[in-house]
């Protein structure tokens, strides 16, 4: 029997992820498709009966975090990333986690989010919760982190929090802790990270039309071309092999954006002899930077369909726009296609496609 697909969205409910409950499926088809996705599960709710399965559950987790679940001191189990609140450096030193010597860093980065995996972010989509297990660090949200983090983790946690917010749409909450951080990296020399940090931090000035230096609330603010150029600089020292390409494609993109186009093509073109030098067999810029890029260059195009009665150069100009992004996104999708990657490079290869037809079409 098919039923209906509702949202499951992964809720913390006793130290264990389970599924919300939904209308359509019953809960034995509902539990077994969560128990099938989730490794850290350890009890199968398809062969124990609801009282042993809450019983071993209760047990594991006293074990685990040296109180009952039911305890007055966690009383909000039942929401989502509840789990994530045991994880506050107060509630660390307290608990069991901290006498077997584990530490927030061995919970959070490594059971959580599975290291570099980020897999409650990338595979599970749990922003939400991810959000909530970030806030668990912080006295006063986004700004003030509770004492006794290490330096190195408070800048981590700035730029998380930024991001989460950021992915989550709440624009105007994002800057404050992204910068912080940003300026954390800095003083500890981490140029890498810091080249990250503000190329993320450019990237959202960017999406909140923040594309030149401003002042708000006395403080002033570098804006996206300028974040964006002080990625390329930290980039240039971090000595990654990486990062001085990408840098340089987000730069390019805000001086696009702030109108600068002859500064923002000869970013471009540095960035793809970047690209041409670390991986000769694929020598243009493609996914997310490829995308980017051909976005600059149709602009000609974009703007000659909107006077298409002018004709004449500017409608020329605009047709060899479009046939050279055409080859250069029919490249680049055949080798996003080759390589299997992801789902969202192809895309964006289908988009460029599709507007460079639609463009040609009008002129």
């Amino acid at each position: 029997m098919q039923y209906p697909v509702a949202s499951r969205v992964p809720v913390f409910l006793n130290g264990f992820l389970a599924p919300q409950r939904t209308t359509f499926e019953p809960q034995r088809l509902r539990w077994q498709k969560f128990h099938n996705c989730f490794e850290f599960n350890p009890y199968s709710p398809e062969i124990l009966p609801l009282r042993s399965r809450r019983s071993l559950r209760e047990k594991s987790f006293r074990n685990r975090f040296g109180h009952h679940p039911n305890n007055s001191s966690f009383k909000a189990t039942n929401t989502p990333g509840s789990i994530f609140r045991l994880l506050s450096p107060q509630r660390l030193q307290d608990s069991s986690i901290a006498a077997h010597g584990l530490s927030t860093d061995t919970v959070h980065l490594d059971g959580i989010r599975r290291g570099n995996e980020a897999h409650s972010t990338f595979k599970l989509g749990a922003l939400g919760s991810d959000l909530g297990a970030i806030a668990c660090f912080f006295k006063q949200p986004w700004s003030k982190l509770l004492p006794g983090i290490s330096e190195s983790d408070q800048a981590w946690l700035l730029n998380e929090a930024g991001f989460t917010l950021r992915a989550l749409g709440r624009l105007t909450e994002a800057p404050e802790p992204m910068r912080a951080g940003l300026e954390m990296r800095v003083k500890q020399k981490d140029w890498k990270n810091a080249s990250r940090g503000a190329s993320n931090l450019s990237e959202l000035e960017m999406t909140l039309g923040l594309l030149k230096p401003t002042v708000q609330s006395g403080v002033e603010v570098a804006g996206a071309v300028g974040d964006g150029e002080l990625s390329v600089t930290y980039a240039d020292r971090s000595g990654n092999v990486d990062w001085p390409r990408l840098s340089r494609t987000t730069h390019a993109d805000a001086l696009h954006q702030a109108g600068r186009r002859a500064e923002a093509v000869a970013r471009f073109r540095e960035a793809e002899k970047m690209q041409a030098e670390a991986q000769p067999d694929y020598p243009l810029l493609y996914s997310q930077q490829g995308f980017i890029y051909c976005d600059l260059l149709l602009t000609e195009a974009e703007r000659a369909a909107g006077r298409k009665d002018e004709g004449g150069r500017m409608r020329d100009e605009g047709l060899e726009a479009c046939h050279a992004v055409e080859q250069r996104a029919a490249q680049t999708l055949k080798w996003a296609e080759q390589n299997n990657l992801s789902l969202l490079t192809i895309a964006l290869d289908h988009l460029t496609l599709g507007r460079a037809a639609l463009y040609e079409a009008i002129l």
